[in-house]
């Protein structure tokens, strides 16, 4: 396992493996995240 990605209403949150404390994202800024950095994939 690589971490855990915590999804909620308002925010998802990745916390690596080992790790106290993760990288938290709301969902405008996950999906600007997604639509630069992701891979485009047939949904």
């Amino acid at each position: 396992m690589v971490g855990r990605l915590k999804v909620s209403k308002g925010t998802v949150v990745w916390v690596p493996q080992n790790a106290k404390y993760g990288y938290k994202l709301g969902w405008v800024e996950f999906d600007q995240f997604m639509q630069q950095h992701g891979k485009h994939e047939k949904g």
